[in-house]
């Protein structure tokens, strides 16, 4: 018999011995897993477990399958899995969770759009058919995009890699780290990884692992100016993104959840940045910046210290005018309206008012960040007091959520009885929208043309001002469902029957 079994029989013994002792202090049997692991490793015949079973085990092991073996045996499964050359078998008209959602300048029928765990994407169509540009071998979680729009510049392109809340199946918040910043010089036909920001080092934790956003300078023409917002903390690049400076929060990313950061700059090139409250980071809060060097704090009248993500969005049309949509606890969100009046913006330089979010009280109707998960923000590019708010649901105020009640636009199906459930025939979801919302752009030729972006892929509307906002999908072959679980029909020969759990 082997040591290995000797000692399990040892333990097996003692705890027996332990059980007969105190008979009445015991209500089972503690060794009864270790007699069981025994009749395992016993021959039924002779009662014994065998010589150098540790041995033998290993001898074992070296005959179960491997990608030698499936070459062998299956072939055509390991020329499958050796040359990439997969069939795409859906869905093609559900899309997945979309956060990277932008317009190009130059021609408004040209998307891009980054699935959290599908890659980047790019229609030339306005949404009607989609190309998937990102090679299979680069990281698909994409989080954030932006196009340089400086003149001769508009083929350049950045995508920001890594989610960290809620992308995949694992646990603890569930991210999908990404390691850095990609670049795209063909207008987002194809992309490379900007080598600068890559740590290549995946099992470790590194600033560029989650890039919750970035904005470029649209005013330095002499310079390429690149911000990121990354695990609590802004980096600023002036060569493209081939080298970054630490700006703000914390460099140390060793330890604790990596924090939510979000930017927003206007055409002038004033950076504004939040930090969210992670592990009694003093550096939380809000920051104005008027040369991405110097840096100013904002404190907004009776604000939150103890806030989760913000997000925010300049108003176009007045770039004075600044939003901050502050997440406390998940469900209480603060909305502040900033505006600009002189020098660096902070105490009389800058004037404040918070909007009560008068939300609908229905369990499905409330504002539900789901711990920061969903937050949008935007503004109508010709009206700064038109304001679309963003959490499971789609929110739109014309006045700047000032005493109107919001109007429920998206996301879940307003339709519900009083219990909160839906009306019979009723579908949870608003028709041809999803709930969580990531993101949603305007069409500068007509404002009241968006796209959407949420858990459900991509939706478009023709009149974002309407009572009922009608929306059609536009995930015609946008290929990012995220599937947690995947089951084919084997019964059946030859079926074509795939079932999966989606996110």
């Amino acid at each position: 018999m082997g040591t290995k079994s000797l000692l399990l029989l040892s333990a097996i013994l003692c705890l027996a011995l332990t059980v007969q002792a105190q008979p009445d202090k015991v209500q089972d049997n503690p060794a009864a897993r270790l007699e069981y692991e025994l009749e395992l490793q016993r021959n039924p015949e002779t009662g014994r477990v065998p010589e150098n079973i540790s041995v033998l085990e290993q001898e074992f092991s070296k005959t179960l399958p491997s990608k030698d073996y499936q070459t062998i045996q299956a072939p055509s499964l390991a020329k499958a899995l050796q040359t990439g050359v997969w069939e795409p078998r859906g869905p093609h008209n559900v899309g997945g969770r979309t956060r990277a959602l932008a317009l190009d300048a130059t021609n408004e029928n040209v998307i891009l759009a980054g699935g959290v765990s599908g890659g980047i994407w790019r229609s030339i169509d306005r949404g009607a058919s989609w190309v998937r540009t990102t090679k299979p071998h680069q990281l698909p979680s994409v989080s954030c995009i932006v196009q340089d729009i400086r003149p001769g510049k508009t083929n350049t392109w950045y995508a920001g890699t890594g989610e960290v809340l809620g992308n995949s199946a694992r646990g603890d918040g569930a991210p999908y780290r990404g390691d850095g910043l990609y670049k795209s010089m063909d207008n987002g036909v194809s992309w490379e990884l900007i080598e600068g920001t890559r740590s290549g080092t995946p099992h470790e934790l590194d600033l560029g692992d989650y890039i919750n956003d970035v904005v470029i300078d649209p005013s330095n023409l002499q310079q390429d100016e690149v911000y990121i917002a990354t695990l609590g903390g802004i980096l600023r690049s002036v060569d493209g993104g081939e080298t970054f400076e630490h700006q703000l929060g914390s460099e140390d990313v060793g330890d604790g959840y990596p924090g939510d950061t979000q930017l927003a700059i206007t055409s002038d090139g004033v950076v504004y940045a939040t930090l969210a409250f992670d592990n009694f980071r003093l550096e939380s809060g809000i920051y104005r910046s008027e040369n991405g060097t110097d840096w100013v704090k904002l404190v907004p009248p009776g604000f939150d210290d103890f806030h989760s993500r913000i997000v925010l969005d300049v108003a176009p049309s007045n770039e004075n005018i600044v939003y901050f949509l502050v997440d406390i606890d998940g469900d209480h969100p603060q909305l502040y309206r900033y505006e600009y009046l002189s020098g660096d913006g902070t105490g009389d330089g800058g004037s404040w008012s918070e909007h009560g979010l008068t939300l609908p009280a229905n369990g499905r109707g409330r504002f539900n960040s789901q711990g920061s998960y969903n937050m949008l923000l935007e503004v109508r590019p010709n009206n700064p007091d038109v304001v679309y708010v963003g959490a499971t649901n789609l929110y739109r105020t014309r006045v700047g959520f000032g005493t109107e009640e919001v109007e429920w636009i998206g996301g879940y199906n307003p339709r519900f009885d009083d219990n909160g459930d839906p009306l019979q025939g009723i579908s949870y979801r608003y028709p041809h929208h999803h709930p969580d919302q990531h993101a949603l752009v305007f069409m500068p030729s007509n404002p009241s043309v968006m796209i959407s972006g949420t858990d459900g892929g991509l939706h478009l509307t023709d009149n974002g001002l309407a009572s009922t906002v009608d929306f059609e999908e536009l995930n015609n072959g946008y290929l990012t469902t995220q599937f947690y679980a995947i089951a084919i029909d084997h019964d059946t020969p030859g079926s074509n029957t795939v079932i999966g759990g989606m996110q």
